[in-house]
């Protein structure tokens, strides 16, 4: 099996979408939700990374694709920019711009065209037989989603870096001593 790694952008893959097949017998159907969506949208556009994509290259003269990862994520980009979907109403700004209930077509120009240019590491496998990306889907999918816990300790040790700027805080002594002396006063 041969596979190599390039940067794809994301209006090039639009661009070829009726060459990539997302639904191999392998592969699951559809199960994002349009929150899930939306945040990967949003993930883009702060220009966060997100996990490369494996396609299997099943033809030439054009070019032809299987989805062997990745599919729910590759939908959900030719959604949005089919106009399927809009971002939240509550979205934050992205650089100043208001994002919140606009769709691909309603984004500022600047935000559409960073979507437009955002790079997706695609491995593409050449030269593969059913059993070998078999194997790669199944190692692929092996993965263990965060638990609801885990998600909470993630977020709390965010929290628990603010809490640490807070006591670093030369004004916390000055609130301790007041705090100390009222109740030395009081009890």
């Amino acid at each position: 099996m041969q596979s190599n790694k390039k940067p794809w952008l994301l209006k090039t893959i639009c661009g070829i979408k009726e060459r990539i097949n997302t639904n191999p017998d392998f592969q699951r159907p559809p199960i994002w939700s349009k929150a899930q969506k939306q945040l990967l949208i949003d993930t883009i556009l702060r220009d966060y990374d997100i996990p490369k994509l494996y396609w299997q290259k099943t033809g030439s003269r054009p070019d032809k694709y299987d989805v062997v990862d990745g599919q729910q994520r590759l939908r959900a980009i030719w959604e949005f920019f089919d106009g399927g979907f809009k971002l939240p109403k509550d979205a934050d700004p992205i650089d100043g711009e208001f994002i919140g209930g606009c769709s691909y077509e309603e984004l500022p120009d600047a935000l559409r065209m960073k979507l437009d240019v955002y790079p997706l590491d695609i491995v593409v496998l050449e030269d593969t037989d059913d059993d070998e990306v078999r194997e790669m889907f199944l190692r692929l999918q092996n993965g263990t989603s965060l638990k609801s816990q885990e998600k909470r300790n993630a977020d709390f040790d965010s929290k628990s870096q603010e809490a640490k700027a807070v006591k670093r805080s030369p004004s916390l002594g000055v609130i301790r001593a007041s705090v100390s002396s009222a109740l030395n006063v009081t009890g």
